[in-house]
């Protein structure tokens, strides 16, 4: 009985160490600040644009679950889209203050189911995610709705107070005039670069050391042993 017992605290403290919880919060929204395009546009591919932000992980590794992005809310139906998507990237970045923007091509990035409902402050768009990230690396990461243009109009990623690197924004098609690499959001509104960056919400666990529980459980064990 003593051992099934352990066995059990050993479950019940692993349960409580990878209690889902917010990984990374950019998600307190400044509604006055001009928001930015982060939209991949069904039926004019070329104005397509993209809006990458950056976080860090901490001592442990993460299991990301979730991740949110805010809007504005300048076209109240898109609410009702059906079977909304968002192109979802994530790549690995050099450490901070390394801000150097990546390399990749956000239009191959995975298209992903997504939820759109009506926040505070306009759109609060998530998809429900299953990436691993490793311990004390950095990363780019992005979500882009896509929305027919045509149909639903468009809407505008929303700004939060800076936490690290600047935004990086791409137009690969170059419609807006503005090239078509990565650069900082610089290019779109001057007020936003070591001021503002998107705003966006991780969730997830935190992924226990290895052995660090089973440590935990022998521990327990000894201890009633002892008694």
């Amino acid at each position: 009985m003593r051992l099934i017992l352990s066995a059990l605290a050993v479950c019940a403290l692993g349960a409580t160490a990878n209690a889902q919880q917010v990984l990374w919060d950019q998600s307190n929204v400044n509604a006055d600040i001009t928001a930015l395009v982060n939209h991949e546009f069904v039926n004019y591919p070329d104005y397509s644009s993209y809006m990458a932000m950056d976080f860090e992980v901490g001592d442990l590794p993460w299991q990301i679950t979730k991740m949110t992005i805010y809007l504005t809310n300048q076209n109240g139906t898109w609410p009702n889209i059906p079977n909304p998507q968002a192109r979802f990237n994530l790549w690995e970045k050099a450490p901070y203050p390394d801000c150097t923007f990546p390399d990749e091509n956000p239009q191959d990035g995975a298209v992903v189911p997504a939820t759109i409902v009506t926040g505070q402050y306009g759109l609060v768009i998530s998809a429900d995610l299953d990436v691993a990230v490793g311990a004390g690396l950095s990363y780019w990461i992005n979500l882009t709705p896509i929305v027919d243009f045509t149909v639903y109009g468009q809407e505008f990623h929303q700004a939060a107070p800076i936490m690290l690197c600047n935004t990086a924004w791409r137009n690969p098609g170059g419609a807006f005039g503005h090239g078509t690499g990565w650069q900082d959001v610089s290019a779109l509104n001057a007020d936003w670069p070591d001021t503002w960056d998107g705003a966006f919400l991780l969730e997830g666990y935190i992924v226990p050391a290895p052995g660090a529980l089973a440590l935990l459980g022998l521990a327990g064990l000894a201890r009633r042993r002892r008694r």
